[in-house]
């Protein structure tokens, strides 16, 4: 079987943004089990040692952003600009990834300007994606009604 197809930016990055984001959650649902091993923390209890609940409220929060990121990630890419997709979903990834390290490897001292940046940065590549997207629907229409109406 010959590779050899090419696939346009609106269809390669978003999916580069999925991959990745799927890929942290997947390492952060193995951070949990280890976390919770650990801990000795029997499933279905998610309470009981600091440091596991440290870890499984970082997990939840990804688990909680993950759906509104993806399929902004590609919404935006498909109708504003394939490459603003790709940063901004990237800058979320790295934001989750610099906040779970953080966030649970911090032991000593809790740092509070480094949840100021991660709020920052992935909130606003979150917002970032999802105003692109509404912008990117909005002009289609608009594009569609003037179609329509000149027709």
């Amino acid at each position: 079987m010959k590779l050899d197809w090419v696939l346009p930016d609106r269809h390669v990055f978003p999916s580069i943004v999925a991959t990745s984001a799927i890929s942290m959650w997947t390492y952060q649902a193995f951070m949990v089990k280890r976390a919770r091993d650990k801990a000795n923390v029997k499933a279905p209890n998610v309470n009981g040692d600091e440091e596991f609940e440290k870890v499984l409220v970082s997990y939840q929060h990804t688990t909680e952003g993950l759906p509104s990121v993806l399929a902004s990630s590609f919404l935006c890419s498909y109708f504003l600009c394939p490459k603003a997709s790709l940063g901004l979903g990237l800058g979320w990834v790295l934001s989750r990834l610099v906040f779970s390290c953080n966030y649970c490897c911090n032991k000593e001292k809790d740092c509070s300007w480094m949840k100021c940046i991660h709020l920052a940065l992935s909130h606003g590549c979150h917002i970032g994606l999802l105003l692109g997207s509404i912008f990117g629907i909005a002009v289609s229409l608009s594009n569609r009604h003037l179609l329509i109406k000149g027709a």
